[in-house]
This record gives structure tokens, sequence and C-alpha cells, in this order.
């Protein structure tokens, strides 16, 4: 297996100059529709604009000037466009080396990118335009899966196991396993459908977890923090963390709780209560995703919260959320071959 890691569009924003002429002009950039936070949530736990080095300065209920984010996507883009450059060479040498028609190719990120939706920028979130990554897998011997879309919920733990079957490599039960996540190959297989076919782990969804620091704690189980101090938690030890937000995303919604967190234990501190209205829940629709197209998927989807008009969602994403986390927690520091 060779892996190679390109480092851009990352923070800063350097490229040569040629590839500004392969992206919109300026004055063609299309920003965001919706530049303030979702509705029905403690806006500063989430929000994160990136302002400063990271990204156009604004604050959380005025966006940064239009030309300013005008300038700062077409930078990303172009950054982005000489990365796809330097991949078409890698795939070009693997064609001239006689590697194309025996070889996986896999094209993935560790995390998404805020471009102004949400009147937020870079990541930080447990929104789906920061958990939510490009995720491709070429596979020479399957065309039929060439350019196929997938609805599938797969998750980065997912790929170990897909990689090695699809190889040939035997895969063992995830019971005898040393880490997380299940073989999605089956998508691949000759008669396969993956434009239809929906294939989803056990948990019947994917799991995201990101942290907040140095908030005021609720006052008493189950109540209402204040967030005015929320920030993300760089260079803060795991033991020093206030809350920590649980994401689940299933076919229909995006659900996330926070939770107080045990810096002891290194575990959350459920609410009692999660009824709405309740600021540590938010729930978001995604009906009708599958019909979005381009920047409408991350532009058109989570902003409102609606966990006060689904509580009978909300209650059953909650127990399904807290039993997959408690089933992580329980496994922390086993042997390998010991996974619940």
């Amino acid at each position: 297996m060779v892996q190679v890691g390109f480092v851009k569009p990352h923070m800063p924003h350097v490229f040569p100059a040629k590839y500004l002429d392969v992206v919109p002009s300026n004055a063609d950039i299309i920003l965001a529709e919706h530049m303030l936070p979702p509705t029905g949530i403690a806006a500063t736990m989430d929000w994160h604009s990136g302002k400063g080095a990271n990204g156009p300065a604004g604050n959380i209920s005025a966006p940064a000037a239009d030309w300013t984010q005008r300038d700062w996507k077409q930078n990303y883009y172009a950054a982005a466009a000489f990365t796809d450059d330097l991949f078409g060479q890698l795939l070009g040498s693997l064609d001239s080396h006689g590697f194309t028609d025996n070889t996986l190719v896999i094209v993935t990120a560790d995390h998404g990118w805020g471009l102004g939706e949400h009147n937020h920028w870079v990541k930080y979130t447990n929104w789906e335009t920061d958990a939510r990554v490009p995720l491709l897998v070429h596979h020479p011997a399957a065309q039929h899966t060439w350019g196929v879309r997938t609805r599938s919920l797969v998750e980065h733990v997912d790929l170990y196991p897909t990689i090695a079957e699809l190889a040939g490599v035997p895969v063992l039960p995830a019971s005898q396993e040393s880490i997380e996540g299940y073989s999605y190959a089956s998508l691949f297989a000759a008669g396969a459908t993956p434009g239809s076919t929906v294939w989803t782990s056990t948990h019947n969804g994917s799991f995201t977890q990101y942290p907040r620091c140095s908030v005021t704690l609720p006052t008493s189980p189950g109540g209402d923090p204040t967030f005015e101090t929320s920030t993300r938690c760089a260079s803060v030890p795991k033991a020093k963390f206030s809350y920590m937000g649980y994401s689940m995303r299933t076919s229909r919604w995006r659900y996330t709780e926070w939770a107080v967190w045990d810096g002891k234990a290194l575990a959350p501190q459920w609410m009692a209560d999660v009824h709405a209205p309740n600021a540590l829940v938010e729930l978001y629709d995604h009906a009708g995703e599958e019909s979005a197209v381009g920047h409408q998927i991350w532009d058109d989807f989570e902003n409102v919260n609606v966990a006060a008009s689904f509580p009978l969602a909300v209650a059953l994403l909650s127990k399904q959320l807290r039993a997959f986390y408690a089933r992580t927690t329980a496994n922390r520091g086993k042997p390998y071959g010991t996974f619940e």
C-alpha cells in the first residue's frame, strides 16, 4: 500500500499563480445563501468563524464583506486546483508504469471545510460542512461502479476492512479485530447496484465528535449552559475540555448532543432530559438531499434546528448515539480481539 498526502487546499493558500486562471473569477464566485448560524441553537457553542489567519474576519451576527468572502473562496479553489493537477500527475505515473489495471485508488480527506455556510469558515464543528468528507474509491475490476454515486453511510474506520477485502486479504470478524470498522466491499461485488443499494454499519449511522472549551457549565443537571465564551479546544489537554459534541448521521437526520465532559474519566456526562427546547440538542433534517447538487448540499440543509418538532426522533437518536459511545467507552483499553 502506498499513501500520498496533499496539503492544499489547507491554509495558507499558497499556490502557483497560474491556478487562478482555471477557477471562477472573483466576480463569479457564488457566496453562501445562508450566512447566519442555524436558528434554534446555542449558536456560540457550534459556531466558529475561522477569522483571522484562517478565514475571513467576521462575527456571529455579521458576516465578512462579500468581496472578502469571494477572494477567500477563489484562493481556496485555486489551491484545490493545484492539488488536483498534482493528483492527475500521480495517476499518470500509475498508468505509465503499468499499474492502472491492478491498483485500488482511494481519495479522501481528514475533515470537511466551511466556506461561509452558517457564517462559518474552516472546520471545528459537528456540522455537515466539517464532519462529511470526500470519498472516492476506484476499483479497477469493478467497472460497473465507475462514476457511480452511492448514498451509503460509511466512515473512515471502515476503509481498512474494505480495502483489505477488495484486495483479497482475509478479513477477521469485527469481534476479533484490533480496530473498529466494517467492510462495505459488497458494494463493489459483481451484479451489485451501488447507486441504489444503501449500505450502513450495524450501528445504522456514521459518527463524529468535536469538543468545546471555556464555557460556563450549567448550574443544575440538564440545565442550559451559557456559551458566550465558547471556543475550540486548541492546545487544551483532553482532561480540560468543557463539553463534547457527539453527532450521528443517518439517511435523514444529523443529530448532535452535547455532554458535559468528565476530564478524569474521559467520558461524557449525559444530560437527564433531551426533550426540546434544549440548547444541548440539535436535529437537522436532510430529507430531499439526494436531489441536491453542488453547493446546495452544504448550503440548503442544517439551517434550522428542528428538535422541538420531532421529539420522537430525538429520543430514538439519543438512545442510539448514547449506546454507541457507551460501547466505545467500555472498549477503551481492552486488548486486541476483545472489542464488544
